[in-house]
């Protein structure tokens, strides 16, 4: 699949690959439960981003240390 200007490198930074996909994953649920969302109404976004995150988070982390070391 060929990159737009807006494509990120190869080697992002994971966490910003995690917060970047955390987004699509928040609007899939607000999709999934037939909520609105408009520029007035950010809250359920930003929690439901925030929660995704936070999930996957540590486990990204220790993903990272994991090949670090070696293992």
């Amino acid at each position: 699949m060929p990159r737009n200007k807006f494509s990120s490198p190869p080697d992002k930074d994971p966490l910003t690959t995690l917060v970047h996909e955390s987004v699509h994953a928040a609007h899939a649920v607000i999709h999934h439960i037939g909520a609105e969302i408009s520029y007035n109404n950010q809250e359920l976004v930003a929690y439901i981003t925030d929660y995704i995150f936070r999930v996957f988070k540590d486990t990204i982390l220790e993903e990272i240390e994991k090949k670090k070391d070696g293992k």
